[in-house]
């Protein structure tokens, strides 16, 4: 008998915590009417270049992004641990486009390139070749463990979880990478709390439907002290500063946009 009550509290807990889970209020990004949720980062000025904004439509219910260089779709406010969830389609070998996760458009550089402020799950069409820059890669930092096909023209469905320092992607119901960047030595600073979006660029298409995030916790952390750690940028960004400040920064490396990598400013 004293089993069988120990069996029915657990039960009774687990059966409470679900119902709570399933009250926690969802934020839709997209409900494929309108875009009233989202911010477009996509109207800068590149002093170097001259580039084809990213342009978003919606047809039938149906996010449509035709990609130029750079460009983004963000959420208006930042989150720190939560669930988000999506659906895309690759229209064709082109595509290219991603989730941004945890970003902030410190600079110029950085409204045109999120994941260098935080990081971009990578929705590309690739094979079995797992590495950085393929798909449901961090883009550029991390690999997935987990090969999940993506064919061309199907509708995939992709979500990701951010719990503190780790990093949870799951497509089609495979869980493709699980990330801790708090054993990363290189990125273990990266705020744990940013705004969200939809990229797309390169000249290939995509498309988004039923896009929403559900908020893990209320708790954000603060800024960080410096907001230009870690970022690339480019020297015209400088002229506006002002004040007594000097520059540190390691050379430029290779696939780097113009200018150094890693500034940091010092009194």
């Amino acid at each position: 008998m004293k089993n069988f009550q120990i069996g029915l509290l657990l039960l009774s807990a687990v059966i409470i915590a679900a119902a709570q889970s399933s009250q926690i209020e969802k934020d839709v990004l997209f409900d494929g009417s309108n875009l009233d949720s989202l911010v477009a980062e996509w109207k800068v000025e590149d002093p170097y270049n001259e580039l084809r904004d990213s342009i978003w439509s919606i047809h039938d219910g149906v996010l449509h992004g035709e990609g130029g260089i750079y460009g983004w779709l963000r959420s208006k406010k930042r989150y720190g641990d939560f669930l988000l969830h999506a659906e895309y389609k690759l229209l064709d070998e082109n595509s290219n486009t991603g989730i941004s996760i945890r970003c902030d458009p410190y600079t110029p550089y950085s409204r045109m390139n999120p994941s260098r402020t935080g990081y971009e799950v990578q929705l590309i069409h690739g094979d079995e070749n797992l590495n950085e820059h393929g798909p449901f890669s961090l883009y550029r930092y991390v690999a997935p463990s987990v090969y999940s096909p993506n064919p061309i023209g199907e509708w995939h469905t992709i979500e990701i979880r951010c719990e503190g320092p780790v990093i949870q992607v799951t497509h089609n119901g495979d869980k493709v990478l699980e990330f801790d960047q708090s054993k990363d030595p290189t990125l273990k600073d990266i705020p744990l709390y940013g705004y969200v979006g939809l990229q797309t660029h390169g000249g290939g298409e995509a498309e988004f439907r039923n896009v929403w995030i559900q908020s893990l916790s209320d708790k954000i952390p603060p800024a960080p002290e410096n907001p230009f750690q870690g970022l690339t940028i480019n020297f015209s960004e400088l002229k506006n500063l002002g004040g007594d400040w000097k520059l540190k920064a390691d050379p430029k490396q290779e696939g780097a946009s113009d200018g150094w990598d890693n500034p940091r400013f010092d009194d």
